[in-house]
């Protein structure tokens, strides 16, 4: 940076009263010191830093972005280094980036310039690029090849994702199916207790670039009217599996139990590497790569004063935020956005009750779910309410954007908290959401319009609705056990998928009134197959109907070849390269 006490002079030709930054003192620094690494020296501005802008501090972004190097040190004075650190963790997550300075300038004599420069360069060779100190990998293992890979659009700048460092695996190829037959069956856990009246909660989704791995975890509970849950005690709740569907019989590997959770919530995050989980107090994030024989380690426990009685949370596409909404001690939502990296404070606290009075914190644990969903660009978060809200909140700006059914369809509420998705080739400014009059509308909450309609027929609402980004379709799980695919530009109904007719276990009537018949859903990342995990704790794998266009055929022949951080070295133009990384293509 060139910036701060370690860069000043006092001139003699004006008596020394007043200073300048001179040339990089760290230049100097280096010829005694001698690192043992390479290193090269750039400067991006010559200021005190008190007179540092966010000006600056994007030009140092864009430097650092722009260096081959991955791991960076900063020179900077000590009065802003906070803020300029804030600003790096906000902006900029694919480099380790260490901020110094000094007490005194390096031309003095009694300067602390030396050994902070030192400390630093040894801080960068031991940490990895969420913080943490490198682990213990196995022998042989290089950590770039298990590191993930940042992707970036090239029709749209900013727009950012993060990819494992593997080819895509399909769901099994020798399965020849037919649109909306069922394909396998498995439990919510390996042994399942008898089932009377216990209604389960799952959470799960396909692991990133595998449509072959699905990873899940579930609790059982009692639901009592007018009163919170109870989990059953005498289950060994919080167990993470990954299941292998593409065995004859999905086959289960647990990852890793995690104790005193409430409803389970686990997250795979984008570079395919941890699982982010949920308890109360804290978040965990664990690593599926093996470092030794014992298995995983947890990389990350956070914990702060912020951090306490979470109701739900989700990780941003680019895999650089976690949105988790929180529960107040005066029963208020609050919506918290931390950075992946960076877990000491978050960067973003909206007091979602104060903006939305209607909503507040319900009794009883029945109506206190909660949905979160980033927008494609990571600009909006949307936040389903039992209540029935949808709001739509700008974390950065910490306020609210809409609330759906105040502003756009007031008479109406949200049909269950899942049921709602925003439209990934608009960014942030069109979403779909299903209503407790069994409809689903496609609006502009922007500007506060309705774009389209879907007549449900019948008493059925709801619960999960889901978009597909390739085919630009739509899935939804409704409360009458069925499956529908809809286009989403058209919304004409695609496939009709009635889960009743291939499984006689869901003719029971729902325990609860307050809660959704089809819990979770996921659909794998080449939009042929849908998992589907009911109150009951079965979970059912269907084959959702089949795209035979060349354009898509193409793609996943290639990704199945070729790497995703490989894609932008292909000679090919830029929109079939954003096609190809799920890159949203119009705007």
């Amino acid at each position: 940076m060139n910036s701060g006490t370690i860069d000043k002079a006092y001139p003699r030709t004006i008596g020394g009263y007043a200073f300048e930054i001179c040339g990089p003192a760290v230049e100097k620094i280096l010829t005694r010191i001698k690192p043992s690494v390479k290193c090269r020296v750039i400067t991006i501005c010559q200021k005190d830093s008190q007179d540092i802008t966010d000006s600056d501090r994007k030009n140092l972004i864009e430097a650092c972005q722009e260096a081959q190097e991955t791991k960076i040190l900063v020179t900077h004075g000590t009065d802003t280094m906070i803020q300029t650190a804030e600003y790096l963790a906000r902006h900029l997550s694919n480099k380790v980036v260490v901020l110094t300075g000094a007490f005194l300038p390096e031309t003095f004599k009694e300067s602390d310039a030396d050994f902070n420069i030192g400390t630093g360069i040894g801080a960068l060779q031991t940490l990895q690029r969420n913080g943490c100190p490198e682990p213990d990998y196995k022998m042989g293992q290089i950590p770039s090849q298990i590191a993930g890979v940042r992707l970036k659009s090239l029709l749209h700048p900013g727009v950012t994702k993060e990819s494992p460092p593997l080819h895509y695996r399909p769901s099994s190829p020798d399965r020849n199916k037919a649109s909306g037959e069922l394909i396998t069956t498995f439990n919510a856990l390996p042994t399942m207790p008898e089932s009377g009246d216990e209604y389960w909660m799952v959470s799960g989704q396909f692991l990133p670039c595998n449509d072959s791995l699905y990873v899940m975890t579930s609790t059982m509970y009692y639901p009592r009217p007018n009163a919170a849950w109870s989990p059953v005690k005498n289950l060994a709740s919080r167990k993470i599996f990954k299941v292998d569907l593409n065995k004859e019989q999905p086959e289960y590997i647990q990852i890793c139990t995690r104790g005193g959770m409430t409803f389970p919530v686990t997250y795979a995050t984008p570079d395919g590497m941890k699982l982010a989980t949920l308890a109360p107090d804290s978040i965990h994030v664990t690593s599926m790569v093996k470092y030794n024989n014992y298995g995983t380690q947890t990389l990350q426990r956070a914990q702060s004063i912020n951090f306490g009685r979470y109701r739900n949370f989700a990780v941003s596409y680019n895999g650089d935020f976690f949105a988790i909404l929180g529960r107040s001690t005066n029963r208020q939502y609050i919506l918290y956005i931390y950075s992946s990296s960076v877990f000491t404070r978050p960067l973003s606290t909206t007091n979602v009750t104060k903006l939305y009075k209607g909503c507040n914190v319900p009794n009883g644990h029945q109506h206190d779910f909660t949905c979160l969903r980033w927008s494609t660009d990571t600009a909006y978060v949307g936040v389903g309410f039992g209540c029935g809200h949808l709001v739509v909140f700008d974390w950065r700006r910490e306020t609210g954007v809409c609330s759906v059914f105040e502003d756009i369809l007031p008479d109406c509420a949200l049909s269950s908290v899942k049921a709602y998705d925003f439209d990934r080739t608009s960014f942030k400014r069109v979403l779909s959401a299903g209503t407790s009059d069994g409809r689903i509308y496609k609006v502009d909450c922007e500007d506060y319009k309705v774009i389209g309609k879907i007549e449900l027929g019948g008493e059925a609402t709801v619960d999960i609705l889901a978009y597909r980004y390739d085919d630009c379709r739509l899935i939804v799980a409704l409360s009458n056990f069925v499956i529908q695919v809809y286009d989403g530009e058209s919304l004409s109904l695609l496939c009709d998928i009635r889960m009743k007719e291939s499984m006689d276990n869901l003719n029971k009537p729902p325990l609860s009134p307050y809660c959704p018949s089809i819990v979770t859903m996921d659909v794998s990342m080449d939009g042929q197959v849908a998992v589907v995990g009911t109150w009951t704790g079965v979970m059912s794998v269907w084959q959702l109907p089949k795209i035979l266009n060349l354009k898509y055929l193409c793609k996943y022949k290639i990704l199945c070849e070729t790497k995703q951080g490989d894609v932008q070295k292909l000679p090919l133009p830029n929109l079939m390269k954003d096609y190809l990384l799920s890159f949203p293509y119009t705007s």
